[in-house]
């Protein structure tokens, strides 16, 4: 699934929205379910924003460091 470069700023406001509206914000720790599913889709969306290649080098980088 890729998602369109326009659009993508735009669906992350609506995910980070939804999370505030969700509850409280100023906790300490994140108990609402709507919050827990609003910041799922934002990770999902971010992961979906990068190319499989370009999560393969962020994945190898520390293991390359480590080798050199």
């Amino acid at each position: 699934m890729k998602i369109d470069a326009d659009q993508f700023p735009e669906h992350c406001r609506t995910l980070i929205n939804e999370f505030e509206d969700a509850g409280d914000c100023r906790k300490p720790l994140i108990l609402c379910q709507a919050q827990q599913t609003a910041l799922q889709s934002l990770e999902l969306a971010c992961h979906y924003a990068s190319s499989p290649m370009q999560r393969l080098e962020i994945n190898l980088h520390s293991w390359v460091m480590f080798m050199i």
